[in-house]
């Protein structure tokens, strides 16, 4: 991010138009250089995540009838058909139309979004189209007055898209300016990129900018907190010496042991003794 080194100064005017004093700004935030390649990704990616697939089209099975065979398979001399809502005839059902199952969306990155958020205001600065009031007071709802204070600090014949930036909500002030063409109003948390692309001049009160400052500076700081994690856990860790193993000596067996432990012993069921008594025996041999 290419911060400026020297603060940005912006004059501040009061509700008659005049200049009444100066503003330092942080140039962490109203000095960012804009990349325009960045911007395009960032406004073509929330674009097309606002869209919805609202097209439709039918399949052959969704449309009502065809259900019968129009003719015989063979023996007419015409083409085989089996439902008029064929794809092939009129009135039938559309291959590779529109579907609601479409998905437009795209993924943005939080820290690239951050940063096109204050390439824009950094933008509005640099082009001189951001209006800093002292205060911003309406005793009673009017209309008439409020664009007095914008056309006493905005000099142009044609009409502008001016985005109105409150530090606090303010009844008077949003009615007064709500039925004004091209005049928006949203609160310092909701600044978002494509409102300030829109807009033409940013107008907001020195309370709005500290607002500003410190909302966005978290979000700067945040944003230098994750960067420097993420170096850190790319950094190899350092190789630390470790000690040689030493290897286990066995106790020197005997060898009847050693033999037991290495040879593997046949293990199984024992084959029954034949255990015969001397009476049988002497028996069995006087009758051969």
């Amino acid at each position: 991010m290419n911060e400026l080194s020297n603060m940005i100064k912006v004059d501040i005017y009061n509700q008659e138009g005049k200049v009444v004093g100066e503003k330092e700004l942080n140039p962490e935030i109203f000095g960012v250089e804009p990349k325009s390649e960045l911007i395009r990704q960032a406004v073509v990616g929330l674009l097309a995540n606002q869209r919805h697939p609202w097209a439709q089209t039918k399949v052959k099975g969704e449309i009502r009838g065809g259900g019968i065979k129009p003719w015989r398979q063979k023996g007419t001399g015409r083409a085989r058909a089996g439902s008029i809502r064929s794809p092939l005839w009129r009135g039938g059902g559309i291959i590779f139309g529109p579907r609601k199952e479409r998905v437009y969306d795209q993924k943005l990155n939080k820290k690239s979004k951050k940063k096109v958020l204050l390439m824009c205001l950094s933008d509005k600065v640099k082009e001189k189209k951001m209006y800093i009031l002292d205060k911003l007071v309406m005793p009673e709802i009017k209309t008439k007055r409020i664009n007095l204070i914008i056309t006493s600090l905005i000099n142009s014949d044609k009409s502008q898209n001016v985005l109105i930036s409150l530090s606090n909500k303010d009844e008077n002030v949003i009615k007064s300016g709500r039925n004004i063409k091209g005049v928006k109003m949203l609160p310092v948390t909701g600044l978002n990129i494509l409102d300030l692309l829109r807009a033409d001049y940013l107008l907001t009160t020195v309370e709005g900018v500290d607002k500003i400052q410190e909302y966005f500076g978290k979000l700067c700081f945040s944003l230098k907190e994750k960067t420097i994690s993420r170096q850190i856990k790319k950094e190899p860790a350092k190789a630390t010496k470790k000690s040689p193993k030493t290897k286990k000596t066995e106790k020197s067996k005997p060898k009847s042991e050693k033999k037991k432990a290495g040879g593997m012993e046949k293990t199984g069921p024992k084959k029954p003794e034949n255990k015969e008594s001397s009476a049988k025996r002497a028996k069995r041999t006087a009758d051969k």
